[in-house]
Formats: C-alpha cells, structure tokens, sequence
C-alpha cells in the first residue's frame, strides 16, 4: 500500500449550511478495482484529484486484480492514492473490491470503475444525495462516451447495459460502476460474492433492497465510461451467464431464470426505447440502424441463454 496523506483524522472544513457542513465531515472511501486498464485509470485518478482538494475526508484506494500493463506504476504515481493488489481471486472485480472494504475507513463506501470518468462535481453531488434523500446505497448515473464514428456494438452497449435510473427504480438492484453505499450496509449483509467475474454487483444490492435498505438513484452524479465494441460485448454476455447462474444456486430456481432468458430472446428489447436511444447517439440515422441493432440485441439475448445453459451443465457435470 502507498503510504499516502494520514489515514484516519477528520479535517475540519469550513461551515456554509449545517446540510453542507454534514456533507463535507463526511468519511468516505472510494474503491476502485482494475485489471489491465492504466490508460483510463489515470483518466479517472486525475478527475478525482480536484474534487479530493474539495473533500479531503475522502480516501481513494485503487486494488490491482492482476494486471500485466503499467497499472502499479500509475496509480502509486497518486501520492493520495493507497495501492492494493487481489491476486487470490485474478480476474475478480469482486474481490478486489471487499479487500478494498477491508482496507477502507470511510463510514460510506464508494465503488468506482477504473474505466468510469467522473464529471467534475461527481463525488460531492453523490455525496449530498446520499444525506439529502438519507438513502443507504445510492446508484449514479453512467454516461456512455463513443469513438468519432461510433459501432454498432458502441451503440448496443450504451442502450442494453448500466442502466442504474432504470434497474434501481424498477428492480432494486444496481450496478457498482458508480454506487455510495453506507458502510453500515457491509457490515450487517457482508462482503460482495468473491471469485467471480460478473453478477456480483446485482446480487449484492437485490439482496439489500430485499432486507430493506433503501436505494435510491441520483442522475446529476455523473461518470463517463467508453462503450464497448461488439466482441466485449459477446464476451461480457458469457461472464455474466456465469454470474446468473450463481443467483440461480443463490435461490435454488434455475427455471425461471431460464424461461425469462428465453423470453428475453423472443423479444429481446423495447424498439421504441431503442429508436429514441439511437436518435440520442445517431441523429438522424435511427430509421437505418434501428433493424441491425435489434437484430444484434437478439443475437446478444441468446448468446446469453446458450451460456447461462452450458455453464449450468458443466457445473452439475463437475458435482456428479
């Protein structure tokens, strides 16, 4: 770990409201995990520089899961960055970021993708939210970024995935991209499902909204994270197989899991939602492009059910 500014002490800021100033004597812990993402690890530590100045209450602990490129070297270039490794579990966002926990000493926990940019008023605005709504784990909101001419699979990425306003409102859940949660919340329900690659994030905070903690959703926390390419996105859809298949152990019902799989293949998207997504990234080009991203959408949903059906055979397969 780098040996960074002080840990523990409390800087006293100067009072402008008693809401603000609760705001700002705020403990915090952002937590970042990363495998092999240096170049936007140091995008996303150099956005958070000035808004640390502005809280400095506020701790960031980057935990490396195993990378090869020059990860180490940028973050230990922070001096107010605490560097950890997880090479226990390689390849497990997950548990990387409960030994983040472990290490952290901020009474709210802040979980942050290395690749999630923050906008400039990011960490205070989550910060009120959290106290303002009085909210125990708080979803901010991910704008996708797209290259100059932006890919099919950029597109598809942005209208099917981290939709927090959407899954935190609708289903409970949310994903931990850009999540406040109070520390409280870690210590009743435990840590984050470890040694896995995907689906830890929604398991742990359907778990918490099902105990009664409430999550709530704050559109102006704002992080920028570059869509993904159709390749990502194929191999995201086998990762998180696996992790629906963990819920599915979790609850001890694989059918409906399966049957809404299936379901979400026979229709496999909203095209409304998708031609006013499409209008958003490609004005103009939405009656042109609406078909192959549906069709790609598709061909994503049933990428997944095939996954989610050989990673549950293998796994009865290796307990016979």
């Amino acid at each position: 770990m780098n040996t960074g500014p002080t840990r523990g002490a409390t800087i006293e800021t100067d009072p402008i409201t008693d809401f603000e100033t609760m705001v700002r004597r705020l403990k915090a812990s952002i937590i970042i995990p990363v495998k092999n993402d240096a170049r936007l690890l140091e995008q996303t530590l150099k956005a958070l520089r000035p808004q640390l100045e502005q809280l400095p209450n506020t701790e960031v602990i980057v935990v490396d899961n195993g990378s090869s490129d020059e990860t180490e070297s940028v973050a230990k270039a922070h001096d107010d960055v605490y560097f950890l490794q997880e090479l226990s579990h390689d390849s497990s966002p997950y548990s990387a970021r409960n030994l983040g926990v472990v290490n952290a000493i901020g009474d709210v926990l802040i979980f942050l993708d290395a690749s999630c940019v923050p906008s400039e008023s990011w960490l205070i605005t989550g910060l009120r939210a959290m106290v303002e709504n009085d909210c125990d784990l708080l979803g901010g909101n991910v704008v996708f970024t797209y290259s100059a001419r932006p890919s099919l699979g950029e597109i598809v990425d942005s209208i099917k995935n981290i939709q927090n306003e959407r899954t935190i409102t609708r289903f409970g859940f949310a994903a931990t991209a850009n999540l406040f949660v109070k520390r409280e919340v870690f210590e009743t329900l435990g840590p984050f499902p470890s040694a896995i690659r995907s689906g830890g994030d929604v398991r742990w905070t359907k778990l918490a909204s099902s105990q009664g903690y409430l999550i709530s959703y704050c559109p102006q926390a704002i992080v920028h994270k570059p869509a993904r390419g159709f390749s990502q996105l194929v191999r995201k859809e086998r990762r998180t197989s696996q992790g629906s298949v963990a819920i599915g152990n979790d609850s001890g019902r694989h059918a409906p899991m399966i049957r809404n799989k299936l379901t979400r293949c026979l229709l496999p998207f909203d095209p409304i939602r998708a031609f006013r997504k499409l209008s958003e990234v490609q004005p103009g080009k939405a009656p042109m492009l609406i078909l192959p991203v549906m069709a790609t959408l598709w061909y994503l949903r049933a990428v997944s059910l095939i996954s989610y059906l050989r990673e549950l055979a293998r796994q009865r397969a290796s307990t016979r």
